[in-house]
């Protein structure tokens, strides 16, 4: 789905009136950010949209490359990318996700590595996934913006599986850690049933019992606090790398 400002729902993206939004954003929190910002993502999962409106591709990456120059020219030193779905950057769009990223200075992804039905592939996934991904991204960076895995047994997972996982992106990102210099695990928590249910219907699939049950189990802690076996693989996984926690 796309969500843009309402007085710009028809608007094309490579249209000037849409670029000069972009711009009037970076110019507003331009004062704000600090040397702590390194990458700025211009637009989320966007293969999933323009997969769904193949039309909208160049004129999608007209947009991109207009806001990666005014980044550039107003925030010297961060790198700009533009995130998508590994799955689509490997797969059903491999050429237009490397088309679109032409200009950019790094590769953003989310990765949740799942097959039909939102089952995942397996927690051994990553090892191989990895290095798949620096491969498209060339000499270029690789940011990994959201990576994560759902521990539901609705979906054919489990806790066990989930923590798996985990070590297994410890593994995988260590081999490959020159090149892949940021790593976001999602999330801390599962997702209450209630704001489940709200997120299911902002994507579209309330009714869509396997969604939920991937979308509301990916925590490394229960909705109530209590923790999944993932948690501590997590922190022994950070530790055995010389993170703090």
């Amino acid at each position: 789905m796309s969500t843009v400002a309402t007085d710009l729902q028809s608007t094309a993206w490579n249209d000037p009136a849409m670029e000069a939004r972009l711009h009037a954003l970076v110019d507003a929190i331009q004062p704000v950010l600090t040397s702590q910002v390194k990458y700025i993502s211009i637009g989320n999962e966007v293969d999933v949209y323009l997969g769904a409106n193949p039309t909208q591709w160049a004129a999608y990456q007209s947009f991109y490359e207009n806001a990666l120059a005014y980044v550039h020219q107003k925030l010297p030193g961060v790198r700009v990318g533009v995130t998508t779905t590994f799955t689509g950057a490997s797969a059903a769009q491999q050429a237009n996700v490397a088309q679109l990223n032409t200009m950019s200075d790094v590769f953003i992804f989310t990765y949740y590595p799942l097959g039909p039905g939102f089952v995942p592939k397996g927690p051994q996934s990553p090892l191989a996934d990895f290095a798949t991904m620096r491969s498209l991204a060339g000499s270029r960076p690789v940011v990994l913006q959201e990576v994560g895995y759902p521990s539901s047994t609705l979906l054919s997972s489990s806790e066990t599986d989930e923590a798996t996982y985990v070590s297994n992106v410890f593994q995988a990102w260590q081999s490959g850690s020159t090149q892949m210099p940021f790593l976001n695990y999602f999330a801390l928590h599962d997702f209450t049933p209630t704001f489940c249910s709200t997120l299911a219907q902002f994507y579209g699939d309330p009714n869509d019992a396997a969604f939920q049950a991937y979308l509301c189990t990916l925590g490394l802690h229960h909705d109530d606090g209590t923790v999944k076996p993932a948690w501590q693989t997590l922190l022994n996984s950070a530790s055995a790398q010389g993170f703090p926690h």
